[in-house]
């Protein structure tokens, strides 16, 4: 089966009458929680998850054409001389046909040996199969995509410094925003085709967002950003870091620990925020 899967994606990709199953909220975010469980366990090295997600019969082919099968990619991470630092999804798409599922996403890795570590930016489809308990990847297919900066002239370096600080001070402005609660600068920090993720798995449009603050019915009393990333490829930026949040009502604030994602696009008025996909992380102890 595995020697026929690369032809199989190929048949079912290309087929002719191949129709969309209706959406399902349910099978997505199942799909979603599939595939953050595979970013997840490949970072902590969690071998017992990957068996899990991964299916028996997996093909995972990496950008250079090397393929490797189920059992050889449990033994690297559980060998230990690859290490994950990071991974990131952007751009990511989906189509559930049935009992199987197509995720497409940019991916920016940082792997290597301990001490070596080399960023990597791929375009990436992985192919998931519905099995009895859960969704199952059964391949993955890696193309390297140039990193923008890979060939930048130092002209073009000093432009996109140029414009990481820009996503940073707007990041700041979004959190002086929020604290203070003022509603001009969210309307103008926020695009108006924003998608906000809470990590419960609710999303709010601008409106849903901005009527948070417009009715009073949550106080931030602090904002921290962490270990925080930039990337820009052209119009488009990612933010990515560790977000500790102290929020609630008056009188009873809670603390959050997020790993957030937040995709900005710069337009006329300079950087927006289009989208923001939050993660709960286990919160510190004090």
């Amino acid at each position: 089966m595995k020697t026929k899967m690369a032809f199989t994606i190929c048949v079912f990709l290309c087929a002719p009458g191949l129709s969309l199953a209706a959406s399902d909220p349910k099978e997505e975010k199942a799909i979603m929680e599939t595939m953050d469980a595979m970013r997840k366990a490949t970072i902590a090295q969690d071998i017992a998850t990957l068996d899990k997600v991964y299916h028996p019969d997996l093909t995972y082919t990496h950008a250079g054409g090397r393929t490797q099968g189920k059992a050889e990619v449990l033994a690297t991470v559980k060998e230990g001389k690859q290490r994950w630092e990071a991974i990131s999804f952007s751009n990511a798409t989906f189509r559930i046909y049935g009992t199987t599922a197509l995720f497409k996403a940019i991916c920016d890795i940082r792997s290597g040996p301990p001490g070596k570590m080399e960023a990597k930016h791929d375009d990436m489809l992985w192919v998931l199969l519905k099995g009895p308990e859960r969704w199952q990847i059964v391949a993955r297919q890696s193309t390297a995509i140039t990193s923008p900066k890979a060939n930048d002239s130092k002209e073009e370096q000093a432009k996109d410094s140029k414009e990481e600080q820009a996503v940073i001070a707007t990041m700041e402005s979004l959190k002086q925003a929020i604290l203070s609660k003022d509603i001009p600068a969210l309307e103008r920090l926020y695009h108006d085709d924003l998608t906000f993720g809470h990590s419960g798995g609710r999303t709010q449009t601008k409106a849903e967002v901005l009527d948070v603050f417009k009715q009073n019915k949550e106080t931030w009393e602090s904002i921290n950003f962490s270990n925080s990333t930039v990337r820009i490829y052209g119009s488009v930026a990612l933010f990515k870091g560790t977000c500790d949040i102290r929020s609630g009502t008056p009188g009873k604030m809670v603390p959050h620990h997020l790993d957030l994602l937040w995709n900005l696009v710069k337009g006329p008025q300079g950087w927006q925020i289009v989208a923001r996909q939050a993660t709960a992380l286990p919160v510190p102890k004090e």
